[in-house]
């Protein structure tokens, strides 16, 4: 009596083993896309070593206010680009030479230098309907640590605007800063898209429900936005690959 032909023992695989061997193949892609979603999607913010700096929006009648805040070598390039900070000082906040740091007495007088006034009202821009906001800045008191302080006064009440950012644009075209005043809504300033509309209605709905929005999003004025959003999406990845995977490996064991 002849043998039905069969393949070799050793080419089989229990239902079972299939769909392990299935779930090993696939485990290294998933960590592979989720590797591509964290670090393809993340854009270069500012500049190399720096995290993103930004500027928070409010308004109240015909004039809106506004804080930016950076990390200190944006700053510090700030002074170094309009010459007043000495060169290197930048980069002494990226772990260059220590002796390049700028002093106490370097610091207080950049940050009252009428320049660095001058740069700022430059760069940072608010219109209404076409016609430019009346613009007055305050520098911290260490403007490298604190940031300064925006104040534009605009021919009519605000309800919808166009920021217009472009701080060290000149120096990096990469350069950006995040935009955002307390609700789900942010901007991204860019050398390619400096100016983006504004709608400041927004946040006076979300203040009338008792910052409902405020409260549950703010993080997203924290200039770390981007960052979470791109956090969530690989996470989401991760999951939805670890259960695929697992429903791989328990049809096979059904079978």
């Amino acid at each position: 009596m002849l043998l039905a032909a069969s393949r070799p023992p050793w080419r089989r695989l229990a239902p079972g083993r299939r769909g392990r061997a299935r779930s090993a193949r696939i485990a290294p892609l998933l960590a592979l896309v989720a590797l591509l979603v964290l670090a393809g999607q993340l854009p270069t913010w500012g500049h190399a070593g720096s995290e993103l700096p930004n500027m928070n929006w409010s308004a109240d009648g015909e004039v809106v206010t506004g804080t930016w805040t950076g990390p200190p070598d944006d700053a510090a390039w700030i002074g170094e680009s309009i010459g007043v900070l000495r060169e290197g000082a930048m980069e002494a906040y990226l772990g260059g030479p220590l002796d390049a740091y700028p002093t106490a007495n370097e610091i207080a007088a950049f940050s009252r230098s009428p320049e660095l006034k001058a740069y700022l009202l430059e760069r940072v821009q608010v219109r209404q309907d076409g016609v430019d906001c009346d613009g007055q800045v305050t520098p911290g008191d260490d403007f490298i640590a604190d940031g300064a302080s925006f104040r534009f006064t605009c021919p009519n009440e605000v309800r919808t605007v166009d920021l217009t950012i472009s701080i060290l644009h000149e120096k990096d075209p990469a350069f950006r800063t995040f935009s955002g005043d307390g609700t789900v809504q942010y901007a991204l300033h860019t050398a390619d898209a400096p100016q983006q509309p504004w709608d400041f209605t927004l946040a006076a709905s979300d203040a009338e429900r008792g910052g409902f929005l405020s409260g549950a999003t703010a993080a997203f004025t924290s200039g770390q936005a981007p960052v979470i959003l791109t956090l969530v999406v690989g996470a989401a990845v991760v999951l939805a690959g670890v259960v695929g995977a697992l429903r791989l490996a328990g049809g096979g064991r059904r079978r």
